[in-house]
Order: structure tokens, then sequence, then C-alpha cells
């Protein structure tokens, strides 16, 4: 069975068995809802938000975001990533990723979810990362999460997109001694669309993580291939693949306060991590 349906029906269990929740949601497709046993009914989509840190987040400045439109999914990508970090935000932990990156520790002065870029320019939709930390000294950390996810997205070669390579990519490009030059042109940039545009915020001060379960083999190929093929040397330095038991394990061994201890033993489950040893 494969990764992601392996998940998909364990997570039919949780919805059943630890949320309580008996009602399957429905899956949005080409105008037709179709109902899933991993989807919650969009009245229940908050409790994809763990409960020991549901209230404070929704209740929290980090909440004010746009949810995805699959965010009542129990897969949802976002819903991870949220249930991963604001823990840390809230208690105020982030030094912990500083020190699973090997980054020099500095104060975290910003933290959110679904952070803009502000290095591309023009009206036209931006990247969204879906975790954000800047330091004290400027340094800027960048985070893409998946999860059940296949692969990450390109996109067509069409009009729309090569305005926007134009307008937007070819600027960052030009001079850019992170990403290996055979990369800065527009084929191969649309060819790997979502990495490239996550790569390009790479820089001197300023470092992109991928985070993923380690189960997931389309997405660590594919990230292996960013690492060592997209990028130069001076680039993988800036670059972090980082499984997510490898967070969650370092926040547990960390002796955190009881509340995160069941935050992140509840976490293991949910994801169908490996256990913590």
């Amino acid at each position: 069975m494969k990764f992601q349906d392996q998940i998909k029906q364990q997570l039919v269990t949780y919805r059943k068995n630890d949320l309580g929740i008996k009602e399957e949601g429905f899956f949005s497709y080409r105008g037709k809802k179709i109902p899933k046993g991993h989807v919650l009914p969009l009245e229940f989509r908050e409790f994809n938000i763990l409960e020991h840190y549901r209230d404070k987040f929704y209740s929290s400045p980090e909440s004010n975001i746009h949810f995805h439109q699959y965010f009542h999914h129990l897969n949802s990508s976002q819903a991870l990533c949220i249930n991963l970090f604001f823990p840390l935000v809230f208690e105020n932990k982030l030094n912990i990723l500083s020190k699973v990156l090997s980054i020099p520790i500095n104060e975290p002065v910003e933290a959110c979810f679904e952070k803009e870029s502000q290095l591309e320019k023009g009206n036209r939709r931006k990247t969204n990362f879906d975790f954000y930390i800047q330091l004290s000294d400027a340094t800027k950390i960048y985070f893409e999460v998946k999860y059940t996810e296949e692969e990450f997205g390109m996109a067509k070669d069409d009009g729309e997109h090569t305005i926007k390579f134009k307008e937007t990519y070819e600027p960052l490009l030009e001079n850019n001694i992170f990403i290996n030059k055979e990369y800065h042109n527009m084929s191969s940039f649309l060819s790997k669309y979502q990495i490239m545009r996550n790569l390009c915020h790479v820089a001197d001060n300023s470092h992109v993580v991928f985070v993923y379960p380690e189960e997931n083999i389309n997405i660590h190929r594919q990230a292996l291939f960013a690492q060592n093929e997209i990028l130069t040397d001076k680039g993988r330095n800036k670059f972090h693949i980082i499984p997510i038991s490898t967070i969650v394990n370092f926040i547990i061994n960390s002796k955190p306060s009881r509340r995160m201890q069941k935050q992140y033993y509840e976490f293991i489950k949910k994801y169908q991590l490996h256990e913590i040893t």
C-alpha cells in the first residue's frame, strides 16, 4: 500500500476513535462532493488542531491566516505545520529549531505561519512559506512542510507563467550564486516550479528548510534532487532537509513542559510517526 493511502486509512480510525467524530467529511472535486473517511465535516475543522493547544492557537494572532481549502482534511500539511510549530511559538521555545538545524542560536524576533515572500515584487501572487522565523541577527528561516503530498508542484509553460518568470524570478536568478546556472532558464525553472520558488530565497542571511516524513519517498527524492543537482555548494550550506520525526524527537528530548509532552505524543499518534526513543 502506498504511503499516502496507508496514512489516510489510519486517519479514518483517528477520526472515529480519537476525535469521536462519526460522520465523514466531503472532498470537493470538479463540482462534486465526495465523502472521504480522512476528511472532517466542515463544522469540525477546528479539531484538526490538537486539543492541548487548540484554544490557544485560535485565540492567538497566529491564527489570523488564510486557511487552505482542504484544511479540514486530517492529512492537511497546513494543520500539521501548525501542530508542529505553534507550541514552540507559544512556549517561547523556538531556539530548539536553531539547535535542530545547527544554526547559530539568536533570539527569534518574528515567527509566523503563511509568510508571504518579501523578495518577490509586483502585484502577482507571491510565494507563501508554511512557517517563517527571523532571528535577532536578521537571519531568516523559511519552512516548506509536506505530509502526504506526492510531489512538489510544477507549472505550465504558458503565457501567465512566462510573464511571471520574466517579471519576478529572472531578476532573482541573475547573478545568483546559490542556484546552478542550468536552472536559471525558464524551462528548467517551471519544471521544478514550487521547489525553485523556495530555493530563490536561499541567501547568505537566509535558510530554506524542507520538512516532511521520511517515509514519503517521492518528496524525499525530489528534495534530494534539489539539494544535489539544483543548488551550488554555497547553496547547500543554506538548505536543510529535516524529517518531521527528527524535530519531534528533539523537542521531546529537550524535557519540555507536561503539556508540550502531551502535544507531541498526540502528534506522533495522529500523524503515524516512528515511536520516539
